[in-house]
């Protein structure tokens, strides 16, 4: 399938739903979930060696394509379908996080325990804008 994005402008929206919205018409946009607590940037960098003081967490509307496409309703029987609610919760899951650990060069992997399952999100660490980019989002029964 080939995806034509309208323009090179990205947007910013202030609610997951008009990423969502605009996602779904192709546009390029992105939602600014927050900032990240100054307890969770010193557990990162004391644990990782990653200074992310003042790092706001970002969603964009190619993310999502893959959140949704691949997790929206999920084949692996040990994960679970994920929906917008959930997305919502992502500022909630690197806060408030059980777990943080690198995954990759420039990856850092949040784990945190809901009533219905357990979250992880993958972000991409742009230190350049001070920004961690929600890559992907899966929650595992």
């Amino acid at each position: 399938m080939i995806r034509k994005e309208r323009g090179k402008k990205r947007y910013r929206v202030s609610e997951i739903e008009d990423l969502f919205f605009y996602t779904l018409y192709n546009f390029r946009a992105y939602w600014v979930a927050g900032e990240i607590h100054n307890k969770v940037s010193r557990r990162i960098k004391q644990m990782c060696k990653i200074n992310v003081d003042k790092y706001i967490v970002e969603l964009h509307s190619e993310d999502l394509i893959h959140i949704f496409y691949r997790h929206f309703h999920d084949s692996d029987v040990r994960q679970k379908n994920i929906s917008v609610n959930d997305v919502k919760k992502i500022l909630d899951l690197i806060n408030y996080c059980d777990s943080v650990e690198m995954s990759d060069l420039d990856h850092l992997k949040f784990k945190k325990r809901f009533p219905n399952g357990s979250y992880t999100f993958i972000v991409t660490i742009d230190n350049e804008n001070k920004k961690l980019l929600g890559k992907t989002f899966w929650i595992s029964a």
